[in-house]
C-alpha cells in the first residue's frame, strides 16, 4: 500500500504540475492583455469596494491580504529572470513574470480576485462549463483549492489513496445538467470528497 501510494503521489504530482504550469500561463496572459501590472491594480481585477460617499473606491480586504502575501513571494524571488527584470525594468514584476514566483495558493487567490468575465474565460479554457456552456468559474475555483490541497499532500509525502477531504469537489453545471457527461459522477453524494 505504501508503494502504491508513493506511485499515486508521483503520478498525480506530475499531472498537477502540468495543470499548474498551464494555469500560470493563462492567468498571466489574460491579465497581461489589459495591464502588465494588473495584479497590482485592484481596479483591473474588480477588487474594489465602495468607500464613504464622495470618496473613491478602495481595495477590498481580500485584495489587500492577497497583495501582502504576494509581496512576500516577490521579495523572496531570486531567479535569474527575476534579477533581470528588476535590474532592467524596475522593482516590480509584470504579471507574466509574477505568476512564476507565486505559490499555487497565491495564484489561486489571484484567480478569485479576477473579474467574473476573466474567470469565466479561464474556466472555459479548461473546459469547465456551466449548463449553458459558459465557463463555470465557481467550479474552477473549487477545483484549484482541491488541487492545491492534493499538491501539498504530494509534496509533503502524505497518504493520498482513499483519503477523505474536507472540501468536496464541485461538479460543473454542465455535469449537473447532463447525466452522460464525463464528470456527472461528481454530482452523486459521497463520491466527491475521497481520492481513490
Amino acid at each position: 500500500l505504501y508503494e502504491f501510494d508513493h506511485e499515486l503521489r508521483t503520478r498525480l504530482g506530475d499531472i498537477i504540475s502540468m495543470v499548474e504550469t498551464s494555469f500560470r500561463f493563462h492567468v498571466g496572459h489574460r491579465l497581461g492583455r489589459s495591464d502588465r501590472f494588473a495584479h497590482r491594480r485592484p481596479e483591473k481585477l474588480g477588487a474594489l469596494r465602495p468607500a464613504d460617499p464622495g470618496a473613491p473606491p478602495e481595495p477590498t480586504t481580500a485584495y489587500r491580504e492577497w497583495l501582502k502575501e504576494y509581496e512576500r513571494h516577490e521579495k523572496r524571488a531570486r531567479g535569474d529572470f527575476v534579477v533581470h527584470f528588476r535590474e532592467t525594468y524596475g522593482p516590480h514584476l509584470p504579471i507574466w513574470v509574477a505568476t512564476e514566483v507565486m505559490s499555487f495558493g497565491v495564484l489561486s487567490g489571484l484567480y478569485d480576485l479576477m473579474t467574473q468575465a476573466d474567470q469565466e474565460i479561464l474556466a472555459a479554457r479548461f473546459h469547465i462549463s456551466t449548463a449553458d456552456g459558459k465557463g463555470d468559474r465557481g467550479a474552477l475555483s473549487n477545483w484549484l483549492n482541491n488541487l492545491r490541497n492534493v499538491r501539498n499532500i504530494c509534496a509533503h509525502y502524505g497518504r493520498l489513496w482513499n483519503r477523505s477531504f474536507d472540501v468536496v469537489i464541485d461538479a460543473p453545471g454542465q455535469a449537473r445538467a447532463d447525466a452522460g457527461d464525463l464528470l456527472a459522477p461528481l454530482v452523486e453524494e459521497g463520491v466527491n470528497n475521497r481520492l481513490y
